[in-house]
């Protein structure tokens, strides 16, 4: 299954791409800003990464 990170911070919108990809067949994690997504990035890997910008904490 095709791994998704989806960085986003305004958590609605999220939570709708997250809901769309995972009924797609997806397998999504969400995290709310670059400092998140930074650590994630460290600790897995991501055949994906939607990532928004100007984000919180680190952008």
């Amino acid at each position: 299954m095709q791994r998704i990170l989806v960085v986003e911070d305004e958590a609605p919108i999220s939570d709708l791409i997250v809901l769309s990809l995972s009924s797609a067949g997806y397998f999504c994690e969400q995290v709310f800003d670059g400092e998140e997504a930074a650590d994630k990035l460290i600790e897995e890997r991501y055949d994906l990464i939607l990532l928004d910008i100007m984000l919180p904490k680190v952008n």
